[in-house]
């Protein structure tokens, strides 16, 4: 499988570190994930809306962009969280996936995010963490993290840009209120 990366290439200029992006997959536990959402969390007026499974941020590595201009992102996967080379990731999903840019006056944090992202490279996947998550939005841990954990723990610790300690559900990402319209890339 290979996704129509054409949205994705106009776009990828101006994407940048602290960049959310937020998926409605295909896979099984994807379906799983929306199903419980749509059932458990969504209010009757909003069962059509899509539901998201799953998120990632933006990384702009700049010492190793070289000549490509690469971006990548920290996905957190159950062999833990890892900078993957965001063009490969996205040609590869299967799903659709939505760019959430940052407003623009968080643009002076996207180093700090992106440190605090870049820290958590390595870290073990929070299997716990996600399925209490289901139930109940739990207390963040920043030793164990699964995808959305780690998106605000790098806008928390990092960009100072979010407040709490409870980490959020791919659905509940748009609203913390810090991005401007998406992009549906594919």
């Amino acid at each position: 499988m290979s996704n129509d990366l054409t949205i994705y290439n106009q776009n990828a200029p101006i994407m940048d570190t602290g960049d959310g992006l937020l998926y409605i997959g295909n896979a099984a536990i994807s379906h799983i994930i929306q199903w419980w959402v749509h059932a458990f969390f969504t209010a009757k007026e909003e069962k059509d809306k899509p539901v998201f499974n799953h998120g990632n941020l933006v990384l702009r590595l700049a010492e190793y962009e070289g000549k490509t201009d690469r971006r990548w992102c920290l996905d957190a996967r159950a062999s833990g969280a890892y900078p993957v080379l965001l063009s490969r990731y996205l040609e590869e999903y299967d799903g659709h996936c939505y760019w959430y840019p940052l407003q623009d006056q968080y643009n002076p944090q996207r180093i700090a995010i992106g440190c605090t992202a870049a820290e958590m490279a390595g870290t073990p996947y929070d299997f716990g963490g996600l399925v209490k998550n289901a139930i109940g939005r739990v207390s963040v841990n920043a030793r164990r993290v699964f995808c959305t954990e780690s998106m605000f723990i790098a806008y928390r610790d990092g960009g100072h840009i979010v407040t709490g300690d409870k980490a959020p559900r791919p659905d509940q990402i748009p609203a913390l209120g810090i991005f401007k319209e998406p992009i549906q890339l594919f």
